[in-house]
Order: C-alpha cells, then structure tokens, then sequence
C-alpha cells in the first residue's frame, strides 16, 4: 500500500489486517501523535490512502477484471427515546424539556462483484462513535391542593370538573362483573375517558360519595362519567351535571 505522511510517500508491504496496526507497525505516526479514531480499524484492502488531520481516506476497490472487492462506510443514525419525568420538584403545568441528540454508528460494509454481478454483501465491521442522547420531558406534579364542606364532609382536592354523570350496573348491556381494569364492578367504581380523568384517580361525587376511576366505556367520553351501583334497582340516582372533585393524580411519583 502506498502512504502519503508529512508529504513524503512511502510505499510498503503488509501482511496487517487492520490500517492502524499497519501504520504503527511502519512508524507511519509516533506514539505521541498515534491514530485515535474509528478510522484505525479500517480493514486494509490494496488501493490508495492518505494521512491527513489524523484520518484515513481511502479508495478501498480492488479488481482483477472478473471479481470486484468494494469496502463501503456508512454512517447510521441511531434514534433517541423521549421520557416523560414527573416531579414535585415543579408546580402542576410547569415543563421542561432537555432536548436529545442522535447516537451515530459507523458501519463497514464488503461487496463482492463477480462479472458485474452482485454476490455477496456483508457487514464485516462496527463501531458505536456517540450513543444517543434521551429526549428527557419533566412535568411538573405539585398540585395546589384545597380543602372545602361537600356534603357535611371536609373534602381535600387538587381539582374539580364539572361532567355529565349517569348510571349503571352489571346487568346493563355489554357489562359485567368486571372492569377494564379488572376490579369488581360495584358501587364506587366509575367509569371515565382515561384522556380526561386518569384511570385510578380517587374522586369524590357530590350525591353519591367516593369513587375511583377503573372502568371505561364506549359511550364515556370527553367530559361523562358512568357511575357503579350494585343493583340500580336500588338506586335513586338520575342523570345530571355534577361537580366531581379529584382527590389524587395518579401520575404524581
């Protein structure tokens, strides 16, 4: 192979596999100054390479007419994952967002040619340069949380909606004994849109008590609410508006 250092060319032979290992082994470079960089392992094909700000540019091709060896580098983007963070660290509402980066994997591909056909392609050679950095999201999960005389009770919550409320049991159609989340369907369970009211939310219904979120339903969206009885036989309550106050947010570490 032929060397181009400090403007001087050096023609060699090499029984090295690799070019950092080849040009150490000819004092191409001194030890103070040595290769550190991915393109030190390049698999060494005969063909041309020059040293240049400490890297190694080659034209790795070679041919005998019938049978064509390429060597091939590729540089892939490795993607980076986004996590959520909630902390007590910020207020409700509050976010920030530490951005990620792209991790970058270098590739060595061998393509083999016979007759201008391609029969073989291979990877012979890895290398992670920069791993990816995570997209981190944090969420604040401080609530400012409020107590107020509902129902001659002292009722402590971080919120309050206002939603269309309606009834059901286990007898109603399409239902049975258990829920989407797989509690015992009885009274306290309500039925929520997960996009409005988290699953798992306590809450507390004005007329009708206590409650938690472990059920969903086709026709519960946006702001409705379906609440659990045991029998609705033996119960009085009727479809209206009402006030429901959260008692926790499920999400909050």
């Amino acid at each position: 192979m032929t060397v181009l250092s400090l403007q001087r060319l050096t023609k060699a032979s090499t029984i090295s596999v690799l070019v950092g290992l080849f040009l150490l082994n000819m004092s191409a470079v001194d030890s103070d100054h040595g290769f550190v960089n991915p393109l030190n392992d390049y698999m060494i094909n005969p063909g041309y390479y020059k040293l240049k700000d400490k890297e190694v540019l080659s034209q790795n091709i070679f041919s005998d007419k019938k049978l064509i060896l390429n060597i091939l580098e590729q540089r892939r983007d490795i993607p980076f994952k986004t996590i959520e963070i909630y902390t007590k660290d910020l207020k409700i509402g509050k976010r920030i967002v530490e951005e990620g980066a792209k991790g970058v994997l270098l590739e060595i591909y061998q393509e083999k040619f016979e007759n201008e056909v391609k029969i073989e392609s291979k990877r012979i050679y890895s290398r992670l340069i920069s791993p990816p950095k995570d997209k981190l999201i944090y969420i604040g999960s401080n609530h400012s949380y409020r107590t107020e005389l509902i129902d001659n009770k002292i009722i402590r919550y971080w919120k309050k909606i206002y939603v269309w409320a309606t009834s059901y049991d286990k007898n109603c159609k399409g239902c049975n004994e258990w829920t989407a989340t797989g509690a015992y369907l009885k009274k306290g369970v309500v039925a929520v849109d997960p996009k409005v009211i988290p699953l798992h939310t306590k809450m507390y219904i004005p007329g009708y008590g206590f409650g938690k979120a472990e059920d969903t339903g086709g026709k519960v969206k946006g702001n409705r609410i379906d609440l659990a009885f045991d029998d609705l036989r033996h119960s009085d309550w009727s479809a209206r508006w009402v006030t429901v106050y959260l008692l926790n947010d499920p999400k909050e570490k």
